[in-house]
């Protein structure tokens, strides 16, 4: 019975997909491949005269660390799923070949645990199901909460209880392992109570505690195929693991595939059905948020984008904390200020004020392109949302990725820091799966090549810093005295590199200033300017980042003073090799201290003066930065 089923969901699927194909093509418009906006379209040729090398700052990350398997193989995917909690991370390798000691078992998969031991981050164990078999793909989900982690393997084959040594093929299961000292110890394995071929049961999986949810996004509900369901596991003390529910869709449809993502939060959770078919078209996506009420789950908010459109896929990715549920839709087509961006990708932020489920916030990536997948992970703690966009083109290679961090202060998201690896490579899928927990992020890179080993796969572990704009400026009218200069924060001379600013007639040096914890130390550039490594090289292209006082020690006003009154088109240079390099002003504006964004990569040369502004006498710190933002527009022979 269920070879006969199977092929008739193959047929169906095949009409599914032919559907949303056709849908797709219709979207791919000369229209709809709009770039990132230029400033002076006139001028992009310029962007070439020194593209090579250019440098794309992560300035909030203060550490940060490269983790592989331990004998990484060919297509292993390690990185493809990440979760962390506490001082463990646990990263999936869907393709490992675990050796349980009768040799390796391909493409069984495998999960690795990594703890912090106070200084950095060791392997502590590598997990595999106790009845591996070829293709179980274990380690395509990964979920932990406090001692207890959950794996998914969607190619679990199980037995089929209607036919005499028939299989249910890729049915599906879930394992879960509890640690004991540094020992983690495979406790059950979850399986579905209406097991069918082709389930995908593990395709996402999500605990809070003593509650585990596992999806299955192509589960079937006659006659409708791959629907999807999810799958809600209680444990009531030891290894007494029982289905408390099973979820579907309020109004399924066939293709919908609810439980591409699941998460959970105490007694809220949240189910993504990104190929969801609105009255506009297929695959808008929607997410349906479930709260529990004593032993019953019941929907509590159904959540869709308000600029919603065909294609979408609103909800392939889905997190929650607290009150508050972030979306990615890594198929939208957000208007960057250009027209609108094909598959660059968007996320949604969602926040329960107590009567209703509020769109609080729409989170996009400012340098996205064509195809970039922002939203394709995402993650929330707190504050903090990370998110991965593992399409994203870095240095030419398509597919590098990139990842976004966004805080959120005095009721407002605002990027925090922007990651990329370095060196990168195409197709390296950086933001595959994302992680945070507190100040730590972890990122997954697929499709990285450790070793010389293809898709072998990689993951980072990271510290988000407090990273702020440099502070520029000494107390007015007073005498500071200043400390010896460390020779660890000794800056770097260019030699015959100096910045000029003919509207305000100055004309200083420029030294480089290295970058630590907390961000650049530019307390003994006297009266030159600073360029603050980590941000593209002088007359390189992207946002080379220049700081200058506004006030120097002996409380004089310094070179950047008035910079306050620069204007549109007035010009600043760069003088270097025998060249000088003229930018002209696009912007000024004031901004707040950690406002790092200002420092945004750019396909162009652009340059950024900071300095300080508005002394506050009773902290005796500068409230304000100033910014002043200008683009290459020549460059000629001295």
């Amino acid at each position: 019975m269920h070879t006969i089923g199977a092929s008739i969901k193959k047929l169906l699927r095949g009409i599914v997909a032919s559907t949303l194909l056709l849908l797709a093509l219709t979207l791919l418009v000369p229209s709809g491949l709009a770039a990132s906006p230029s400033p002076i379209a006139g001028q992009r040729l310029m962007g070439g005269l020194a593209a090579t090398g250019s440098s794309i700052p992560t300035l909030g990350i203060v550490q940060q660390w490269s983790l592989t398997a331990p004998e990484p193989g060919v297509l292993d995917e390690f990185g493809y799923a990440v979760a962390m909690d506490g001082s463990a991370a646990v990263i999936g390798a869907r393709n490992a070949d675990p050796n349980l000691g009768g040799g390796p078992i391909d493409d069984a998969g495998a999960a690795y645990v990594y703890v912090h031991n106070g200084k950095t981050w060791v392997l502590q164990t590598e997990l595999a199901a106790k009845d591996a078999s070829p293709g179980d793909t274990f380690g395509v989900s990964v979920a932990i909460s406090g001692n207890t982690i959950v794996v998914g393997a969607t190619g679990v084959n199980l037995e089929d209880q209607d036919e005499e040594d028939g299989e249910l093929n890729d049915a599906g299961a879930a394992y879960v392992f509890t640690r004991s000292g540094g020992d983690w110890v495979q406790q059950v394995k979850l399986v579905a109570n209406d097991p069918v071929e082709e389930d995908s049961f593990g395709s996402g999986v999500a605990i809070s505690k003593n509650t585990v949810v596992v999806a299955a996004e192509t589960k079937d509900l006659l006659p409708l195929v791959d629907v999807g369901a999810a799958y809600v596991f209680y444990n009531s003390g030891g290894k007494n693991w029982k289905q408390q529910a099973k979820l579907l869709p309020p109004d399924p449809w066939l293709g919908d595939y609810f439980g591409t993502s699941v998460t959970i939060h105490g007694d809220l959770l949240a189910v993504g059905a990104p190929q969801f078919d609105p009255v506009e078209g297929s695959g808008t996506g929607k997410v349906i948020v479930f709260k529990r009420e004593g032993k019953i789950w019941v929907q509590e908010a159904r959540l869709e984008a308000e600029n919603g459109r065909l294609a979408d896929a609103f909800g392939n990715s889905v997190a929650i904390y607290g009150r508050t549920v972030v979306v990615g839709a890594h198929h939208a087509d957000p208007d960057l200020g250009g027209g609108r961006v094909t598959s660059a990708g968007a996320a949604y932020v969602f926040t329960d004020n107590g009567n209703e489920w509020k769109e609080e916030a729409t989170l996009v990536a400012y340098d996205g392109g064509v195809f970039d997948q922002f939203g394709q992970s995402i993650d929330i703690y707190g504050s903090t949302i990370v998110v991965g966009a593992d399409g994203a083109t870095q240095a030419g290679n398509s597919g590098a990725g990139a990842v976004y961090v966004f805080t959120k202060k005095n009721g407002t998201w605002n990027l925090a820091t922007r990651a990329v690896t370095d060196p990168t490579s195409a197709d390296d899928a950086f933001g595959k799966s994302v992680g945070v927990y507190r100040d730590w992020f972890i990122i997954g890179a697929s499709g990285r090549d450790p070793n010389a080993k293809t898709r072998a796969g990689e993951a980072f572990l990271s510290l988000l810093g407090a990273v702020q704009l440099p502070n520029t400026g000494f107390a007015p009218g007073q005498q500071t005295t200043l400390p010896s200069q460390p020779s660890y924060l000794a800056y770097e001379n260019y030699g015959e590199m100096w910045l000029e600013i003919p509207s305000l007639q100055e004309k200083m040096t420029i030294q480089g200033v290295p970058k630590g914890d907390n961000g650049w130390d530019v307390r003994w550039l006297s009266e030159g300017a600073g360029y603050l490594e980590g941000t593209a090289f002088p007359t390189w292209s992207g946002n080379t980042g220049l700081a200058g006082h506004t006030v120097l020690p002996d409380g004089t006003p310094g070179p950047f003073a008035r910079l306050h009154t620069l204007q549109w088109g007035d010009q600043v240079s760069i003088h270097a090799w025998g060249k000088r390099y003229i930018y002209e002003v696009r912007e000024n504006s004031l901004v707040q201290p950690n406002t790092l964004n200002v420092l945004r990569h750019e396909e162009l040369d652009w340059i950024t003066l900071i300095t300080c502004q508005g002394y506050d006498e009773k902290s005796g710190k500068y409230r304000w930065r100033r910014v002043v933002r200008a683009v290459l527009v020549a460059v000629v022979d001295e």
